[in-house]
């Protein structure tokens, strides 16, 4: 069946071309990826709940029309965790199998938790539980880390022979408690792909469930004719594990089957087609029950758990009356978030936590959480002024979010968004401490909030703050040569303008070419 090595050849393209936006999201990757992103279900219901947008709501349409056509195709090639999964099951030697009931309680359960704690206000759920976002987590931590060792190791050894025309890369920074978290997901998406294939997509995942309901009643859907011999050569080779031949019958459940094609490769009498005609076969109503694990009462609790979401989904007011009690507070709104995430309550709702605005970061100063939000907010991004701070010119982040939680801004609007204030302690300074010259905070404040003024019993000018014209940027706090630190940024919880003209109302003009940076 040549519509297999069609898919296969699209999920190839589909895989490569999402790996390479989280190891290299630059240039052409940040369009690439981006138009890749806005398929996924995840960030796609995220940006629909939290913003209102279009061309968002276009996208989700058309992902569920092609389900409606043709059922799950979207967990076929489309989805980059389904992808990576077919890649680990292929470690092996080719293996047979055989159809495994499971029954629908399981995947439905997860998908109506899922919801339910999003409409609580929580989203540490979907973030653990959404394909595109542990794909993202896996890419970010793994695999970039990874490519970044080989590509470092080959930059060390033409240093070595005086060559230095590859430069270096930095590490996407990872905490102990995230890499264990994504190195355990890791680990167990291999162990379930290397034995039982895509068990993860129809158990745990709850797009899989979700998209499931809406395959049930797609237009075309596997069939056999009646050449069927019933060899049980496309049960053996399923890799949702979702066909069942006997005897005399040939069943396909609907609601796991993927359509990845591999039986109609196999079959030795061209019986396997996507077709929307009606399965030719004869099945006794006993043999019927035993094929089909879709009972009456099955199918009513499904079509109840179906209104009950949808009731739920419209009564989205109550995700802001129950945060107002806090059954899910944040335990530290102090934490600093990118410019353009407006607030930090709005950026934990909003945020799926795929990592690509820390692989995208050109300092790295984003790293994932781990308790700074709460859990709420686990494992979304944090900023971290020990390796670097915001680049004055810098919008990366913006550009490639998935979810809108950093809203895309321009260059200039950045340059006006107040993240934090720059705090000094005295006692910390060495113009105070130790009578020391410096002035490294004043030199590389991109916009005049620090200047360096003289104060009474001090012999060298000290550093003075000027908080409407401060960032929070992170210049001063890295760069300051004190240990500790004399400079810490003080969080603003939700974001601000600096000033922008002076007390007569004059522009105030940035002069950035005193700027090193």
């Amino acid at each position: 069946m040549k519509k297999r090595y069609f898919r296969t050849a699209i999920a190839t393209a589909v895989f490569l071309l999402f790996l390479m936006a989280f190891i290299n999201p630059g240039g052409i990757f940040v369009a690439i990826g981006s138009l890749l992103e806005g398929f996924q279900i995840g960030p796609l219901l995220l940006k629909l709940l939290y913003s209102i947008s279009l061309m968002a709501l276009i996208q989700l349409v058309l992902l569920i029309i092609l389900t409606l056509l043709f059922g799950r195709v979207y967990c076929s090639f489309l989805c980059p965790l389904g992808i990576l999964q077919d890649i680990m099951s292929r470690i092996r030697k080719p293996f047979t199998v055989s159809y495994r009931s499971i029954s629908p309680f399981i995947r439905y359960s997860i998908l109506a938790v899922v919801i339910g704690s999003i409409i609580l206000g929580t989203r540490a759920l979907s973030v653990f539980t959404d394909p595109y976002a542990n794909f993202g987590r896996i890419a970010t931590a793994i695999f970039r880390n990874g490519y970044v060792f080989v590509r470092n190791s080959f930059v060390y050894i033409l240093n070595f022979f005086n060559n230095y025309s590859i430069a270096a890369e930095q590490y996407s920074v990872v905490t102990l408690n995230s890499f264990f978290a994504v190195s355990t997901l890791f680990i167990l998406l291999l162990v379930l792909a290397y034995r039982y294939r895509r068990l993860y997509c129809n158990i745990l995942c709850p797009v899989g469930a979700l998209l499931g309901l809406v395959s049930r009643f797609s237009l075309f859907k596997i069939r056999f004719s009646e050449s069927c011999i019933h060899c049980k050569k496309c049960e053996q080779v399923c890799k949702s594990e979702c066909i069942k031949i006997t005897e005399n019958s040939s069943f396909v459940d609907d609601e796991r089957c993927i359509r990845c094609f591999n039986c109609g490769s196999v079959c030795p009498v061209d019986a396997v087609s996507l077709s929307h005609i009606k399965p030719l076969q004869i099945i006794k109503k006993k043999e019927r029950e035993d094929a089909d694990p879709v009972s009456r009462k099955e199918f009513i609790t499904k079509g109840v758990f179906i209104s009950l979401s949808i009731g739920a989904l419209s009564t989205i007011p109550i995700r802001s009356l129950l945060k107002k009690g806090k059954i899910f507070p944040v335990l530290n709104n102090r934490s600093i978030i990118p410019p353009g995430a407006v607030s930090v309550e709005r950026f934990i709702d909003s945020c799926i936590g795929c990592h690509l605005c820390t692989a995208a970061c050109p300092t790295k100063i984003l790293r994932p959480s781990t308790t700074e939000y709460g859990f709420r907010g686990i494992l979304q991004p944090v900023i971290d002024y020990k390796n670097g701070f915001c680049e004055y010119t810098c919008i990366s982040c913006s550009q490639v979010c998935p979810t809108d939680a950093i809203r895309p801004i321009t260059v200039k609007d950045k340059q006006k968004v107040r993240i934090g204030n720059a705090r000094l302690a005295p006692d910390e300074c060495i113009v105070y401490k130790d009578s020391i010259a410096c002035g490294a905070c004043a030199e590389h404040c991109p916009t005049g909030a620090l200047k360096m003024d003289k104060k009474e019993g001090l012999s060298y000018p000290a550093p003075a703050i000027d908080d409407q014209l401060c960032i929070g940027c992170g210049a001063c706090e890295y760069v300051c040569p004190a240990a500790p630190k004399a400079f810490k940024i003080e969080p603003l919880s939700v974001h601000e303008r600096r000033k922008t003209r002076d007390d007569k109302g004059v522009e105030i003009e940035v002069d950035e070419t005193e700027f090193p940076f």
